[in-house]
């Protein structure tokens, strides 16, 4: 199995135990959840342990400008400006022709969606939807900054 394979499977969480996050893969056993971790290879033996799964998050198999891996749930900063935020979701959205604001298409996939902060991103068009790709990474200097899981205080 090559990398990006494996990558589409791989998935971060806290666990239950002491609200550490590691990285592997999911699987859920009755109503609980647990994870695999991925270990270095050339390693013996396998550790598993039980997630909390409101904290599950999917690796979306791109970098930040830095090198970091980008999780679904995962706060991006652009261009090293605190009031420029993006918020990683998987699902459907929009594709906005931005000269005249109509609906060019819906599309499914990974994007970032504005995370307000200081009012002068909650206007058009910068409160669209952008998909998250290399290009944009690259263009607008993505930096990962935190996650909205960390922010949140339901995480057990």
């Amino acid at each position: 199995m090559n990398n990006s394979m494996i990558d589409d499977f791989l998935y971060k969480a806290k666990i239950m135990d002491t609200g550490e996050w590691i990285e592997g893969f999911v699987i859920k056993k009755q109503e609980f959840f647990y994870l695999y971790e991925t270990l270095p290879s050339g390693s013996i033996g396998q550790n598993i342990y039980e997630i909390i799964p409101a904290t599950i998050c999917q690796y979306t198999g791109l970098k930040d400008s830095s090198g970091n891996k980008i999780w679904e749930n995962d706060i991006l900063m652009r261009n090293q400006d605190p009031n420029d935020l993006y918020k990683i979701v998987f699902g459907e959205f929009d594709v906005i022709n931005t000269d005249n604001l109509k609906v060019v298409t819906k599309v499914i996939g990974w994007h970032c969606r504005v995370l307000k902060t200081d009012g002068s991103n909650e206007c058009i068009p910068f409160c669209l939807p952008i998909p998250l790709s290399k290009r944009f990474i690259k263009r607008a200097m993505l930096e990962v900054v935190g996650n909205t899981i960390n922010r949140s205080n339901s995480e057990k």
